[in-house]
């Protein structure tokens, strides 16, 4: 039987598919079978590796994507920020820009990763 975390992991892959399937990207679900990425993507430069984490705002209001297992296995990072209502903010990152440590941590005034936010030009 899957966790809540797994669960909740899983609804942000599948928003992120719903998105790329809007956009006319295609890609490939790995499904549980790889856990170092979760989708392939086609793009114009050849197939990528993509890692997905999905969070809510905590009490303190911040978001932390946990990044276990996952260092340097991929070529983007999608970050799901599932907001109150039905609003959802993605970050789209390349994984060179992605500082490796545990996680990571967004809150209102991180401005580190602001440029990725729905930035989708940059799977095709």
């Amino acid at each position: 039987m899957a966790t809540k975390n797994e669960i909740f992991g899983g609804i942000g892959e599948k928003l992120v598919e719903i998105e790329l399937l809007k956009r006319n990207i295609n890609f490939w679900s790995m499904g549980d079978k790889n856990p170092y990425f979760d989708l392939i993507i086609d793009t114009k430069k050849g197939l990528k590796k993509v890692q997905i984490k999905t969070a809510n705002r905590n009490k303190k209001g911040k978001f932390n994507f946990y990044l276990m297992n996952c260092a340097g296995a991929y070529d983007y990072l999608i970050l799901v920020k599932m907001l109150k209502g039905r609003n959802l903010n993605f970050y789209i990152i390349p994984e060179s820009e992605v500082e490796m440590q545990k996680g990571i941590t967004m809150g209102q005034k991180t401005k580190r990763y602001t440029q990725f936010k729905e930035d989708w030009e940059r799977l095709k």
